[in-house]
């Protein structure tokens, strides 16, 4: 069971990393649109306003898709986990 408990908090630990890796995300875009409103403010012609928040948006789309991926592996771990808890659930009903 101390496996079980040790499990439980190694991914509560990921949780709060993938949620710290968000903010920073969420971080990098808000800086993308404030460096489009700069480029605006600053006459800067259209083209490059656009490529701007063009690279910005590519960012973000990679920034999300490691979050993704980070997710999954989260989400496995816990499936994973489930299944070891049912597992021993079962072999303890097994045993009496």
């Amino acid at each position: 069971m101390i496996n079980v408990y040790r499990e439980i908090y190694g991914l509560q630990y990921d949780l709060k990393c993938l949620i710290s890796q968000t903010e920073r995300y969420r971080d990098d875009a808000d800086r993308g649109i404030n460096v489009s409103f700069t480029s605006k403010a600053e006459n800067e012609p259209k083209e490059k306003q656009v490529e701007h928040l063009v690279s910005y948006l590519i960012d973000a789309k990679h920034d999300l898709d490691r979050l993704r991926d980070d997710m999954k592996k989260v989400l496995d771990d816990l499936v994973k986990l489930v299944d070891t808890v049912e597992y021993e659930t079962l072999a303890e009903g097994i045993r009496k």
